[in-house]
């Protein structure tokens, strides 16, 4: 197997389980464990992973987002005004991570009687 379709398939397996193990990478693609480093050294140093002891992880995965660095905050906060107008009393709520949805989290009323399913423990935590 190429290096490239090595590192095509690491990429894949961190996409689906947000991390990896080198030892299962080395099982599962027939290579020494030393060839698995190499392959996640390059592709942590390409910023494409974060290389940890043992294996890798997926940078998103990895670094909740910092409050000062968020990207267009001001119209996920109207983004949020206008899709808290939608919630009512009695309702189950399925919404997904990210900077959006902590905006609208934090909007939530306190008399309002609502179950959220979140994927995000940074959502759940506002």
């Amino acid at each position: 197997m190429l290096k490239e379709e090595r590192q095509a398939y690491i990429i894949h397996q961190i996409n689906i389980h947000n991390k990896v193990l080198s030892s299962d990478l080395s099982v599962q693609l027939n290579v020494s464990e030393d060839t698995i480093r190499r392959d996640l050294n390059e592709l942590a140093e390409s910023g494409k992973v974060l290389k940890v002891y043992g294996g890798a992880l997926s940078k998103s995965f990895q670094y909740p987002f910092q409050e000062g660095n968020v990207y267009a905050k001001e119209a996920k906060k109207e983004i949020a005004s206008k899709a808290i107008s939608l919630i009512q009393s009695g309702m189950t709520i399925l919404v997904g991570g990210g900077t959006s949805m902590i905006e609208l989290a934090r909007l939530v009323p306190k008399d309002v009687q609502c179950t959220f399913f979140t994927i995000s423990p940074l959502v759940a935590l506002e």
